[in-house]
């Protein structure tokens, strides 16, 4: 998916039958890249970038969070714990891939 100036901001790649890596993607006001957040599997990577006054990439670092195990619910709705949020994502979900996800409370 890309956003309205054709900036790349979220990826969906089924790496195996029981796994999904989605990865999305955030720019700051100029373009710069800011944030790359990947989860797969109960692991979730988020990539800081960080930049100088003329926009040159001076670093990146990476976090590392386990996320709570996903939660089988009714219809193939999966439920999953995010960290940085209040609540629950809800992964609907054909044959094994991820098809949207939601905020639930």
């Amino acid at each position: 998916m890309y956003d309205d100036v054709y900036r790349l901001k979220r990826e969906t790649f089924k790496v195996d039958s029981n796994t999904v890596r989605i990865t999305e993607y955030h720019y700051d006001n100029v373009g710069n890249r800011e944030l790359k957040t990947l989860i797969e599997g109960n692991n979730r990577y988020d990539t800081m970038y960080a930049y100088d006054e003329t926009d040159r990439l001076l670093s990146e670092s990476t976090t590392t969070t386990v996320l709570a195990d996903a939660v089988a619910g009714p219809d193939d709705i999966w439920l999953a714990a995010h960290p940085r949020r209040t609540g629950y994502y809800a992964f609907i979900a054909f044959c094994g891939l991820a098809l949207a996800a939601a905020m639930v409370s």
